[in-house]
């Protein structure tokens, strides 16, 4: 009678814990909004002024990496002007104290600038992911919105993020 009790109590605490676990989605879409809003990101120091612009966000499926793809101006020297476009994937990393998700380890998959010398762009691309390494602990890619019910729970008991479908799937568990 007693294990029969203990078994009935299990179940109904994987039930409840089960119940306590809800999925907060984020969309492509709602990323690449945010995104919009910061466009153009314009830069300079003293070798190269660049202007990104055009942007388009991408989850990448099974994996919890995202890619963004940009169109680039960019001025070397103060005479050498070129436009191109560029590939920047990196993992989604979250900041709990933030409430706040991040490109994580961001890496130039490629850079493409017509009218640019050749033997200038492993030095362009040395110097752009320097300043996208920076950038990218500075300025998160979505933060919870506090007014949010579903994210401020988020922010209290996530328990994972994966990409599927396109969203940016937060697991939360209360247990």
């Amino acid at each position: 009678m007693l294990r029969c009790l203990f078994i009935i109590c299990l179940l109904s605490f994987s039930q409840l814990t089960f119940a306590l676990s809800y999925t907060v989605k984020i969309t492509e879409k709602e990323l690449q909004s945010k995104l919009d809003a910061r466009l153009p990101i314009e830069k300079k120091n003293s070798y190269i002024a660049a202007k990104i612009y055009g942007s388009t966000v991408e989850l990448i499926e099974g994996s919890d990496q995202i890619g963004v793809f940009s169109n680039i101006e960019l001025t070397v020297l103060g005479s050498i002007k070129g436009t191109g476009r560029s590939y920047v994937k990196g993992n989604i990393s979250y900041d709990a104290n933030a409430g706040a998700f991040y490109v994580h380890n961001p890496i130039i998959v490629s850079l493409e600038v017509d009218d640019i010398p050749p033997q200038l762009l492993p030095e362009i691309q040395k110097i752009a992911q320097i300043s996208l390494q920076k950038a990218s602990q500075h300025y998160p890619i979505y933060k919870l919105k506090e007014d949010d019910l579903q994210h401020k729970m988020a922010k209290a008991v996530l328990e994972s993020v994966q990409i599927k479908e396109q969203t940016l799937q937060l697991k939360l568990s209360a247990l």
